[in-house]
C-alpha cells in the first residue's frame, strides 16, 4: 500500500536521497545560495555509473548512447539550484531547509548532488506556494514538499545522466522549492560545509512528460546483532518508467537486492549488488515500463555489529531499506511505497 506522510512521520528524502531541534547556523555562510550561477559541465558529471543485465554495478562498462537519449544541444550547462551553509558541533545530527522561490518556469533534465562531508542524504522537494520565507533554517524531516523531485545519498559531483528525451521535472514559476538536508557530524570536532544541488535544463517546447522519485521499500525493521536480511514491497498504483533507480540504507547495510515483479514479462533485476553508506549513486533502469499492480520486491541484508537491536528510523544510528524510483509520467501518491 502506499503510506502517506501523516502515517509515516518519520520519513525524511533519497531516499533516496532526524530533528533538528539544536540546529545552528552561522551568520554568512548559513545563507541561501538564490542565484542560479553557471558552472563549467565537468566531465565527470557526465559519466554516470552503469548497471549490468543482473543489477550489479558495473565500472567498467564503457558508456553508450541511448536511442532516447536527449540531445546536448537541448541542455544547459550546470548551474546552482539552491544551496546552504552549516555547521555542526563535534557528533551533532539534525536537519537544515534551504528554500527558494522560483523566478520562471524551470524544466530540468539533470540533477548533481552538492554533498561535502557530513550530509548524510538530500531531499529536494517542491511546494506550489512559499511556506515561508527564502533562506535556510532548522527543520525536521517532515518538512518537504507536495512533489518529491530527488533524493540523494553520501557522495557529491556525480550524475546518472540527463533524463530521458522529452522528460524532464518541472518546478513553476512561484512555487517554492526546499531542499532538506539531513546531516551528521561522526567527528568530535565541529565541520563546516554547503550543500546543495546542482541543475542542467531545457526548455518548455522540449518536454511531453515529467519525471518523479517514488521510495519503494519496508517501513518496519527490526534488525538483530549479527548479519540478517530484512524484505519489503511495493506494489504500484500507476502505470510508469522507471529510468534509474537508488539503494538507500544507513550504517549497517552491506547489500541491496531490488526485483521488478510484473503480470507481464519476466521479474526484472533493477539492483543487486553491495551496498556502501560513503558512496550512495542512482543507476540507469533501462527504461523499465511497469503498470499498476506490479509489483517491486526490496531485499537488504544488514551486519549488525552493535550491542542492541536496530530499528527503522531517519538517524543514521537508524536504518532504512529503500530502493528509489526514478519514474514517469507524474503521479497522484506518496513519496513512500510499502506493503
Amino acid at each position: 500500500m502506499l503510506v502517506t506522510m501523516d502515517h509515516f512521520k518519520i520519513i525524511s528524502s533519497a531516499l533516496l536521497v532526524l530533528a533538528c531541534a539544536a540546529c545552528g547556523t552561522s551568520s554568512e555562510d548559513s545563507q541561501t545560495q538564490t542565484s542560479v550561477d553557471e558552472a563549467d559541465a565537468s566531465a565527470d558529471a557526465e559519466a554516470a555509473s552503469k548497471v549490468s543485465d543482473a543489477g550489479k554495478p558495473d565500472e567498467t562498462a564503457p558508456a553508450q548512447p541511448a536511442a532516447d537519449a536527449p540531445k546536448e544541444a537541448d541542455i544547459s550547462d550546470w548551474r546552482t539550484l539552491v544551496d546552504g551553509a552549516w555547521e555542526l558541533a563535534g557528533g551533532e545530527e539534525g536537519y537544515r531547509c534551504a528554500r527558494l522561490t522560483a523566478t520562471e518556469d524551470l524544466y530540468i533534465k539533470e540533477f548533481q548532488p552538492i554533498a561535502p562531508l557530513g550530509t548524510h542524504h538530500t531531499l529536494l522537494s517542491v511546494n506550489e506556494e512559499p511556506t515561508g520565507p527564502d533562506g535556510i533554517e532548522g527543520c525536521g524531516p517532515n518538512d518537504n514538499g507536495h512533489v518529491t523531485l530527488l533524493g540523494s545519498g553520501v557522495g557529491e559531483d556525480y550524475s546518472s545522466g540527463p533524463l530521458p528525451d522529452g522528460v524532464a521535472y518541472k518546478i513553476p514559476k512561484g512555487s517554492q522549492v526546499n531542499l532538506n538536508l539531513h546531516l551528521f557530524n561522526v567527528q568530535d570536532a565541529a565541520l563546516t560545509g554547503k550543500s546543495g544541488v546542482k541543475i542542467r535544463t531545457t526548455t518548455a517546447d522540449k518536454v511531453r512528460e515529467f519525471a518523479q522519485v517514488t521510495l519503494a521499500g519496508p517501513v518496519q525493521l527490526s534488525i538483530p546483532k549479527g548479519e540478517s536480511t530484512s524484505k519489503g514491497t511495493c506494489t504500484l498504483t500507476n502505470d510508469a518508467t522507471v529510468f534509474a533507480v537508488s539503494p538507500h540504507m544507513h550504517q549497517l547495510g552491506t547489500h541491496l537486492k531490488a526485483v521488478a515483479k510484473r503480470a507481464q514479462g519476466e521479474p526484472v533485476t533493477l539492483f543487486d549488488g553491495p551496498y556502501d553508506f560513503n558512496e550512495q549513486r542512482q543507476y540507469p533502469a533501462d527504461m523499465l515500463k511497469l503498470s499498476a499492480g506490479d509489483t517491486v520486491d526490496v531485499e537488504c541484508t544488514y551486519n549488525n555489529t552493535t550491542d542492541q537491536t536496530v530499528m527503522f528510523g531517519n538517524s543514521s544510528l537508524e536504518e532504512m531499506c529503500f530502493v528509489g524510483l526514478y519514474r514517469f509520467p507524474l503521479a497522484e501518491g506518496s513519496l513512500v511505497c510499502a506493503r
